[in-house]
Formats: structure tokens, C-alpha cells, sequence
């Protein structure tokens, strides 16, 4: 994937990089322009989607073979009221976001609301009365901690077959209709049920219907059959995704060789390696793709990367501890884990710094916007962004900071290093990011050239060939 750790480092940290700005890859989950398929598109015959999204409740399990897909989504409960991007409603035992325009889409009887499980009683505006006597107010923003993580109700999801970029169908409605998208329920849960013959792994979106705010919505990479999607989840499967994306930019640059991908693989591993390669760069070659725009660069290189995506799990896509400058001692784990881990750890650092600083009158955003770390980086990359929530924080430091394209290698580690103390993090932690991103770049190299019969290269050659 990369010259050496060093460039690998510079290529793959750009988590908000790509997301702070426009980035050039198109958005294969826009609505209007998603195509939908069961395991192909459907025939002309077949029943159409329905108009409304159902809350996933209601959904049916389609007749053959399916996967279910099981998860929670939770998500930032006072960015959800400082954006005015629906109501939070909490008692006794908890809260739960009830999420703009895919809330209020829930039908009645469908427990947007209840503390037991029960149906819901409200005067359109006034009190919420739960079946069992117990009541739920509607949340203050001054009451609602920063940082607070809640689940999200009305949320909506679709998902993603990363080797057909194409809209998956969820199940079916009670008239048999296939759905290719849900709302959560009111625990901000959901099941689905996917064809059995997708990737190993696909693409889980979940937003708040009515907005186009991007901080309203997540992604989800999904290898297991239960998945977890909130700040964390969300950042950790953009990482991958977008920094395999922009990794495999290198095809398209001539000074880049097969060697390149070897600074971690066993002597046994590098002809097929090699070999592998020199047929990518052929069909290259052969299209003259060194003669194609940015921005068709971007979007071939992004395809080619779900490919390889398309075929992780958790349980071969694995950290490594052998190698690097900084070697790294924790657990064994995957790569996904020790990117949500680590920008786990990141969020609540900044949660609780935001949360003291509120507590003691001061204004945590403010703080963090006018910080000098944050400010140099507007300076390094040249783009406007405001820190709104925690998340932004990580979104701002790991891509727009911490890229080091612009800052050499030293000067990124020092600033790093003051931004991570300022939120009590040790930046000797960020080695657990380098071993997951040795461990993805021997994974790619495994899927794509030491893992014929998995097909990745072939499909790959034939996306170039086509494009």
C-alpha cells in the first residue's frame, strides 16, 4: 500500500481529511443515485421498493437463504439538540434521540417511545405518558452533558454490497415488497437481512432522515453478524475505507514499484507479490489511465479499494506487532477494533475535557476552536471547519493535523503529542493506529495478489478495464 511505514503514515491518516472537504470519490450511498439489488438488480417484473421507509421493526425476512445483520445505533444526544435536529426525551433509566423527519415517520404502536416496551400517549406537543405510569420529559440542551452519547431513534439505514456498489435489499414488508431501507426503532435498534451471497463485509449507512448534515451521518463497515454504529464505529470504518481508497491512488503513479508493497511480507510471499502487480500496472497500461482527471483517479482507486474491503473480516485482518519504528505491545485484536479503540479513547479524552470545562463556566467549544494546535492546522491544510462535538475533535486531529503531506514527520509527532496531552492522552497510544495500518496493508496485499481464488484482482482488472 505504501513506500514504508512513513509514507503509509502519510497516505492513511486523513480520516477527516476526505471528509473536512470535498472529496473527489462519489458517494455511492446518494439516494438518487443508488442503484438496488437483492444479489443482482432486480428484474423489471419484480415488486417495486416501498415509497416510505418502514421502521425495521416491521421488517420480514425475505424467502431463501439470508444473513442477518443485527445492531444498535447510537449517537451524540447534544449535537442532536444544539443543530435543532430532533427532540431527546429521557427518564429515569436513560435517554433515547428521537432523530428529525425519520422519528416522526415511526407510525403509532411502533414504541418510539416507552419505558417497558409499551405503546406511547401524547397531546401532540405536551406530556409523554408511558404505559406503565412512568413519564418522559423532553431534554433541555442545558441539561444534556457534551459529549453525551445516546441511542437514536428514526434513524435512517441502507446498506451498501461493496463488489456491486449497489443498494442492498434489507427484507420485506408484510405485503412481500422488498425494502432497501428502515428506520431504527426506539432503542435505536434494528435487523435486517441481507443476501446470502454478498461480501464478507458491507457498507451500513445510517443517517438522520430531512438533513444533509454530515455529522448526522454514520457509516459502517459490518464483517459480523452484530455491529455496534456510533462516533467511534463510524470513524473507524471511514479510516479504512477512505484510507484504502486514497492508498490505492499509487497504481496510478509510474515511480511507484511492486517492492514498495514488500517492507512487511516473507521472502515467500514477494514473486506472487510481484507478479500480482506487474498485471495491475499492464492493465493500466493498456487503458492509459495516466492520461485520466483527478477525479476519475480517485473514483477508480476508490472501487478497487471496497473490492479488497469487500472480502475483510475480523477474523483475518489483524493488527501487526512484528514490525515498524514504533513497535507496539498491546493485545492482539483487528485492525478495526484498534482504530475504534483508539479513536475511542481520543472522543472521551475530549468528552471529559468539554464536560470540566462547561462545569467550571467556561465555553468548551470556543476552547477547542481557539486552541493553537487547531488553529495550526487550518494554517497546514488550508480548510475551514468548526469543531461542534467531540467527534470533530478526532475528525480534525487525525486527518487535517496529524497528515503529515504538508509537515514533516517530527513536526507531526510534537504537535500531536501537544494535542494529545491537552485532552490527558498519552500519544504513545497512537502506536496501536501503526499496527493496524502495517496490518491492513499486509491484508490488502493478501487478498489481492496471495488469494487468487477470492477473485479481488480479477475484478479489480476488469473494473480498470471498463473504466
Amino acid at each position: 500500500m505504501g513506500y514504508n511505514e512513513r509514507m503509509m503514515f502519510k497516505r492513511s491518516v486523513l480520516l477527516a481529511a476526505v471528509l473536512l472537504t470535498a472529496c473527489q470519490v462519489a458517494d455511492p450511498t446518494t439516494r438518487a443515485k443508488v442503484k438496488t439489488t437483492a444479489s443482482a438488480t432486480p428484474a423489471a417484473s419484480a415488486a417495486k421498493p416501498s415509497p416510505t421507509p418502514p421502521p425495521a421493526a416491521s421488517l420480514q425476512r425475505p424467502p431463501g437463504t439470508s444473513r442477518a445483520l443485527a445492531g444498535q445505533v447510537a449517537i451524540d444526544a447534544r449535537y442532536v439538540l444544539d443543530a435543532k435536529a430532533g427532540q431527546i426525551l429521557s427518564n429515569n433509566s436513560g435517554s433515547v434521540i428521537a432523530v428529525g423527519e425519520g422519528a416522526a415517520a415511526l407510525p403509532a404502536g411502533s414504541n418510539l417511545i416507552s419505558n417497558n416496551g409499551g405503546s406511547v400517549i401524547s397531546d401532540n406537543g405536551g406530556s409523554v405518558i408511558s404505559d406503565n405510569g412512568g413519564s418522559y420529559r423532553l431534554a433541555a440542551t442545558a441539561d444534556t452533558l457534551f459529549g453525551a452519547i445516546a441511542p437514536a431513534a428514526g434513524m435512517s439505514l441502507r446498506v451498501l454490497d461493496l463488489q456491486t456498489n449497489a443498494s442492498l435489499q434489507l427484507g420485506v414488508d408484510p405485503a412481500g415488497k422488498p425494502v432497501y431501507e428502515v428506520l431504527s426503532d426506539a432503542a435505536g435498534k434494528f435487523t435486517v437481512y441481507l443476501p446470502a451471497d454478498v461480501g464478507a463485509s458491507v457498507l451500513l449507512t445510517a443517517a438522520a432522515p430531512g438533513t444533509t448534515d454530515r455529522r448526522l451521518r454514520y457509516t459502517h463497515l459490518a464483517s459480523a453478524a452484530s455491529i455496534a454504529v456510533d462516533e467511534d464505529t463510524a470513524q473507524a470504518s471511514e479510516t479504512i475505507r477512505l484510507g484504502y481508497g486514497s492508498g490505492m491512488l499509487g497504481i496510478f503513479k509510474p515511480h511507484e514499484k511492486a517492492e514498495d508493497l514488500l517492507p512487511y511480507e516473507e521472502a515467500a510471499n514477494r514473486p506472487a507479490i510481484i507478479a500480482g502487480y506487474a498485471r495491475l500496472r499492464a492493465a493500466l497500461a493498456a487503458v492509459h489511465a495516466e492520461a485520466w482527471d483527478d477525479k476519475k483517479k480517485h473514483e477508480v482507486a476508490q472501487r478497487f479499494a471496497d473490492l479488497i474491503i469487500a472480502r475483510y473480516t475480523d477474523a483475518t485482518t489483524r493488527i501487526d506487532r512484528a514490525h515498524g519504528f514504533t513497535p507496539y505491545t498491546g493485545p492482539d485484536e483487528s485492525t478495526f477494533e484498534a482504530y475504534a479503540g483508539l479513536l475511542r479513547a481520543e472522543r472521551e479524552g475530549v468528552t471529559r475535557k468539554m464536560q470540566d470545562l462547561a462545569a467550571s463556566g467556561q465555553d468548551p467549544l470556543a476552547y477547542f476552536n481557539q486552541r493553537p494546535y487547531i488553529t495550526r492546522a487550518r494554517t497546514v491544510r488550508g480548510v475551514a471547519y468548526e469543531i461542534k462535538k467531540p467527534a470533530d475533535w478526532v475528525y480534525v486531529i487525525n486527518g487535517i493535523y496529524l497528515d503529515s503531506s504538508k509537515e514533516n514527520l517530527t513536526q507531526t509527532f510534537t504537535y500531536g503529542a501537544e494535542a494529545f496531552g491537552d485532552i490527558g492522552l498519552d500519544f504513545a497510544t497512537f502506536g496501536r493506529y501503526l499496527a493496524a495500518l502495517r496490518g491492513d496493508s499486509i491484508a490488502a496485499n493478501r487478498i489481492l495478489y496471495l488469494e487468487p481464488a477470492n477473485g479481488a484482482l480479477e475484478e479489480g482488472l476488469k473494473l480498470i478495464a471498463g473504466s
